[in-house]
């Protein structure tokens, strides 16, 4: 949905950043705990894909 539909994209791309968090599990490391922590866990929460909108 956020790049078939171009009125979606459009809005995303003009007003948003978009920043990728590698978030795979690698050595029995969970990659970016700090970050995942900070805003929830929200692959606990949602699983994978997960987009998370900050204010």
């Amino acid at each position: 949905m956020f790049t078939e539909d171009q009125a979606i994209l459009a809005r995303l791309h003009d007003d948003f950043v978009l920043v990728y968090v590698d978030a795979n599990f690698r050595n029995d490391r969970k990659g970016n705990a700090v970050v995942l922590e900070r805003y929830g866990d929200p692959i606990k929460k949602f699983g994978l894909p997960v987009l998370v909108v900050l204010g």
